[in-house]
């Protein structure tokens, strides 16, 4: 492991140039992060660099001088090299400056709100993501590369889980989708073009998507959930998941996914209730989430004490009414 953190922290001086360097103190300090002023007439800062660490929530708004300003971005290398485990960006951040969230070893969840529409190169590279949320929202996230061509996730190999909730260029996910074994499409994207996901085990497509390419999957996905009725377009799967892998599918709509390509080369085709109750039966404990991948109840034995709302249980959407 030690070995292999060296080589990436080689990798990264050799894209970055040094990576230690003075920067500027912030113009000041809101709880646990330093924020610099973007504009002092219009009382908007981003995020300053700084040596931060935990789990980190970056608010929307933040006060300074009696007055409240709006958080728009993270800037420039601002969590360079930061001992944070989690970071989650609030809604109303807007950008991603370069190199902003890169070099964190120790990151393992990282939450992008739906206001993100910018994001730079390598602003989140060189990471230890497992968990990768964007959250619902309607506005697109284009990807700049920059001049050198390096792309947001550069050097994140190891994420698990993706929930997607918005149309996101091709390029942000590239080279770090090798490992997921669970990929959400949220119900607000209408376009989803990576393909390379040879790890994947759980799928689910949401209601809007328009088309979902052929993914590169492997052998090992096993579960695929879809929320229409009627089938949507696909570029298909290997035989091997249309032998293996279970088909899930709204009450009602078995026979329309029987007879539309290429859903009908299923072999296992399940019904659903949208609405339904899944109760965890096995002698066993389970960790709670919400639909943003955030821990809300440790080892759970049995979904009888939980309030009602929606949760994902054992990566399963869990609806307690």
């Amino acid at each position: 492991m030690e070995t292999r953190l060296k080589l990436l922290l080689l990798s990264a001086v050799t894209l970055y140039g040094t990576i230690f360097c003075m920067a500027d103190e912030p113009d000041f300090y809101f709880g646990a992060l330093g924020y610099s002023i973007v504009s002092a007439s219009e009382q908007t800062c981003e995020v300053a660099v700084g040596k931060y660490n935990g789990e980190v929530v970056v608010p929307s708004e933040v006060t300074y001088s009696g007055k409240t300003f709006k958080v728009i971005g993270v800037g420039n290398s601002a969590f360079l090299d930061s001992k944070v485990k989690s970071i989650k960006l609030s809604e109303g951040i807007r950008y991603v400056r370069e190199k902003g969230i890169s070099l964190c070893i120790s990151l393992k969840k990282l939450t992008l709100p739906a206001s993100l529409i910018e994001v730079e190169q390598g602003c989140f590279s060189f990471n230890s993501i497992e968990t990768l949320t964007i959250e619902d929202g309607t506005e697109p996230l284009p990807c700049d590369l920059g001049m050198y061509k390096i792309r947001p996730l550069e050097g994140n190999d190891n994420i698990l889980t993706m929930n997607i909730g918005k149309n996101v260029s091709k390029e942000f996910f590239e080279n770090a989708c090798n490992k997921v074994k669970m990929l959400v499409i949220g119900d607000m994207v209408t376009t989803f073009e990576p393909t390379d996901f040879p790890a994947l085990r759980t799928l689910e497509v949401g209601a809007s998507l328009q088309s979902l390419p052929y993914l590169n999957t492997g052998d090992y996905l096993s579960n695929i959930k879809v929320k229409t009725a009627e089938p949507q377009n696909a570029g298909g799967f290997n035989k091997h998941t249309y032998l293996y892998a279970t088909l899930h599918v709204p009450a009602g709509s078995k026979s329309a996914y029987e007879n539309a390509e290429p859903w009908k080369n299923f072999k296992e085709i399940v019904e659903y209730e949208a609405s339904g109750i899944d109760e965890i039966v096995e002698n066993t404990t389970r960790d709670v989430y919400d639909l943003n991948g955030r821990l809300l109840f440790k080892k759970v034995l049995s979904t009888a004490s939980l309030p009602k709302g929606i949760y994902i249980i054992n990566h399963k959407k869990f609806v307690k009414q």
